[in-house]
């Protein structure tokens, strides 16, 4: 695959024109996605290609994430695709394991342009992301509400799962399905 370049969105009318191939999400990004970026508090980026095309775009935001005991046993055991976190020493292993609540760096957004999925561009962007998410420290998961349209056969969790994550049920609302993922040090 050709170098992909992430950059931050400047401005949500660079996304003009861009079309994912699922409705829903194309109708969104044209006439809701610069309110929705404010009202969430989300930073979105754009990715090109060597041709500086726009072939993908994403937002993350702060979130949380609330895993009882029954999510973090199968952490533990390794029942989960995703695994227990790197603990530095048996002190932090019983912190996490006293807490349920945890702050969350979350994929609110993430699409790659019809005619270049296939291409690894969306687990390129996966990897950009977790390297984010490395570099701030402040979190332990990546959250994910993907996106699952029944009525069109469409699913991004198969995606997800491909990327370490983990589904959580139920389903977070009838179109997503809430997962998460360790990020790892």
């Amino acid at each position: 695959m050709n170098a992909l370049h992430f950059r931050p969105l400047v401005n949500t009318k660079e996304l003009s024109g861009f079309k994912c191939g699922i409705e829903e999400m194309d109708n969104f990004i044209q006439t809701g996605l610069d309110e929705s970026l404010v009202d969430n508090h989300c930073e979105a980026f754009i990715v090109t290609d060597v041709a500086n095309s726009i072939v993908g775009f994403f937002a993350l935001c702060q979130d949380t994430l609330c895993l009882d005991e029954e999510y973090k046993d199968d952490l533990l055991k390794g029942y989960s695709v995703t695994k227990i976190p790197d603990f530095i020493d048996e002190n932090e292993k019983k912190t996490f394991l006293r807490q349920n609540v945890f702050t969350t760096l979350d994929v609110a957004y993430l699409a790659v342009i019809e005619n270049r999925q296939h291409d690894g561009i969306g687990t390129a962007i996966m990897n950009k992301i977790f390297s984010i998410a490395r570099s701030r420290q402040d979190y332990t998961f990546v959250t994910v509400d993907a996106l699952t349209l029944k009525h069109k056969n469409y699913s991004a969790v198969g995606f997800y799962l491909k990327c370490g994550f983990q589904p959580m049920y139920p389903p977070t609302s009838e179109n997503t399905i809430r997962m998460f993922s360790t990020i790892f040090r």
